[in-house]
């Protein structure tokens, strides 16, 4: 279908864009400009939730119980990649690197395992 990018080559990817588009170079943002990215992205980011949830049929007074509606698939991952995008924007205001969050996803996957091996019965 398509190459896949790792992290790392995501959050490259995303810091060009709005460094080309947007003229955001999140290296030289003072303090102030971080607190607005961060205010923006984080709203983006929930108005981007929400158009995703319009995608599914979540509302059961508007569906059958078999949830029958067509489900727009591209629309859907489209809408779920803008929410990532939002998300890895958050990451580069807040310096937080793609080997952060890889190394910290690798750390809660396994506490999280340990956890529910703990809870197990």
């Amino acid at each position: 279908m398509g190459t896949s990018l790792t992290v790392q080559q995501m959050f490259e990817a995303i810091s060009k864009y709005q460094y080309h588009v947007h003229h955001v170079d999140y290296a030289t943002l003072s303090m102030k400009q971080r607190m607005q990215l961060m205010r923006d992205y984080v709203l983006a980011m929930q108005v981007e939730q929400v158009e995703l949830l319009q995608e599914l049929p979540w509302k059961p007074w508007k569906y059958a119980e078999d949830h029958s509606c067509l489900i727009d698939m591209q629309k859907l991952i489209e809408e779920w990649v803008d929410c990532l995008f939002f998300l890895i924007d958050q990451a580069l205001v807040l310096k937080i690197s793609a080997e952060d969050v890889t190394e910290t996803f690798q750390a809660v996957l396994t506490k999280n395992y340990a956890r529910k091996k703990e809870n197990a019965i």
